[in-house]
């Protein structure tokens, strides 16, 4: 049962990188975008800290993590103190 928990995880990935994907190619400005990824990615990072520990765990960790760096806190980091204007 546990390791069901590391798959859905690596599905919260692939869906993550979807809206990501469908958001950003497609140029849709839609306020709940942000929050959905950031809920989202959080979900797969849980899911996968319960999981078994296995291999699959790990590479779940892992690009849950990535994503959420990467993708949501590096940008906002970005914006908020190397772009902004006084």
């Amino acid at each position: 049962m546990r390791n069901y928990f590391n798959v859905l995880s690596i599905i919260s990935f692939v869906l993550n990188m979807t809206f990501y994907a469908y958001f950003i190619f497609k140029n849709v400005s839609n306020p709940i975008f942000l929050p959905l990824l950031v809920v989202i990615s959080i979900m797969g990072i849980g899911l996968a800290w319960y999981g078994e520990k296995s291999l699959l765990r790990t590479i779940a960790l892992a690009v849950n993590l990535t994503f959420l760096l990467v993708f949501i806190v590096f940008p906002i980091l970005m914006r908020t103190f190397i772009w902004n204007r006084p």
